[in-house]
């Protein structure tokens, strides 16, 4: 099962096609297409076998009512029956090739999504305010943090490594202040429900939402179980229907470290003076 249904694959091909080159992505919809192609080939046949081996059984039955031979018949609905068997494993390897191959095409991006290889073409959708005028040099939040006491990035990197970091004091009251203000925000004054879902889920919710396999490094997994920590409430979300009324979702510090697993390929992050700066916040969905 992939991200896009194969029906609009086969009926929009240069869509997607265009979809794979703006995303930066190396997905061969031609073999897409061939293989289904192929599949839709033994399908047919297949059909035809059936229908042949119904029609022989139907005869088979109506010599036998008439005291006639039936060896030959029955001979030939044998072959028959093998060579269905035959087309059966077929088929199941075409439909694994296919579906291993959908499972790596992109979604279709929003038409005004602009097409860019960096946040440089990102453009600007809308502002407000105005940005203050300062008479000194601000500094990051990272370094007043620390100046403050309340980000700790050393006792992080002896905890848990680099790129880390422990709230201590008001950075720990001031995040669980703003999870406890988002919450009761949207529950109490926009009708939305919360939701504490599971934060390990099975390989087959990670693939129904895109995640894998293209994200497979970049994931947490239990190999014994074959579950992994979900990067999003979306996961769990989308992958048991509730989906379907507002919800307002709490994600504690075991999925927020998904956000980011390798100094070589940090996901919504940035370095800066050797701290994994990222974006390590509650996650929200909607």
């Amino acid at each position: 099962m992939g991200m896009l249904d194969l029906d609009f694959i086969r009926n929009n091909p240069d869509k997607v096609k265009q979809t794979v080159v703006a995303k930066g992505e190396k997905v061969n919809i031609d073999a897409i297409l061939e293989v289904d192609a192929r599949r839709r080939g033994i399908i047919q046949a297949l059909d035809t076998l059936r229908h042949k081996r119904n029609e022989g059984s139907q005869t088979v039955a109506q010599l036998k009512s008439a005291g006639k031979d039936t060896s030959v018949l029955v001979k030939e609905m044998s072959e028959i029956g093998r060579e269905i068997k035959d087309k059966e494993k077929v088929l199941a390897e075409a439909e694994k090739e296919l579906n291993s191959l959908l499972l790596w095409v992109p979604n279709i991006p929003s038409a005004d999504v602009p097409v860019g290889h960096d946040a440089l073409a990102n453009e600007l959708v809308r502002s407000w305010g105005q940005k203050p005028s300062l008479n000194f040099t601000p500094l990051p939040h990272w370094e007043l943090g620390k100046n403050l006491g309340i980000l700790d990035f050393e006792s992080a990197a002896k905890i848990a490594g680099t790129n880390f970091v422990i709230f201590r004091g008001w950075g720990a009251a001031l995040e669980r202040a703003l999870i406890n203000f988002m919450l009761d925000l949207h529950t109490q004054q926009h009708h939305y429900q919360e939701i504490a879902p599971p934060y390990l889920v099975k390989r087959s919710s990670m693939q129904n939402t895109g995640q894998l396999p293209k994200l497979d490094r970049d994931m947490y997994h239990l190999k014994e179980d074959d579950v992994f920590l979900i990067p999003t409430a979306e996961v769990p979300l989308i992958s048991s229907g509730m989906k379907s009324y507002p919800i307002a979702t709490y994600l504690n510090i075991s999925s927020r470290l998904l956000l980011v697993s390798d100094t070589k390929q940090v996901l919504m992050a940035k370095i800066h003076e050797g701290w994994c700066v990222s974006t390590n916040l509650i996650k929200w969905n909607y």
